[in-house]
């Protein structure tokens, strides 16, 4: 094996083609072997980082838990109407029901469906855009 590279440093165009293509085939396996081991030590050198940086979760008291699972939020869905001009109570109702969401200690949230309300802004004002030229 070792004279194999020896040779192949100092002379190629003396090797025969068998020759060529096993010292091919060592450098390219060498060359393997030396990427995967980079790679796993960036790989530990990641998982070393992530857990002297994240944050630990804080442990919750079973009284906390106990006081969150009583207050059920509910949904405000029913309680506005589509167009109304409830948006910022919307916004409000919103970010009220995720505050206290976070605050029961529960830091995973599904959202199951999102509807829209009437027309987006822009298609309002492409629309009074549209009217205005025209008149």
């Amino acid at each position: 094996m070792k004279e194999l590279i020896a040779q192949m440093a100092a002379d190629v165009s003396s090797m025969s083609l068998a020759e060529k293509m096993l010292g091919g085939l060592v450098v390219t396996l060498f060359s393997m072997v030396i990427v995967f081991i980079v790679l796993v030590i960036i790989m530990y050198a990641i998982k070393i980082m992530t857990s002297s940086l994240s944050e630990k979760p804080k442990k919750i008291k079973d009284e906390e838990v106990k006081v969150a699972q009583e207050d059920k939020v509910t949904p405000i869905s029913d309680t506005f109407q589509a167009g109304a001009g409830n948006d910022e109570e919307e916004i409000a109702a919103v970010m009220a029901a995720i505050a206290t969401h976070y605050a029961s200690g529960e830091t995973r949230i599904v959202i199951r469906n999102i509807a829209r309300n009437g027309m987006s802004s822009w298609a309002n004002a492409g629309m009074l855009e549209q009217l205005n030229s025209r008149l």
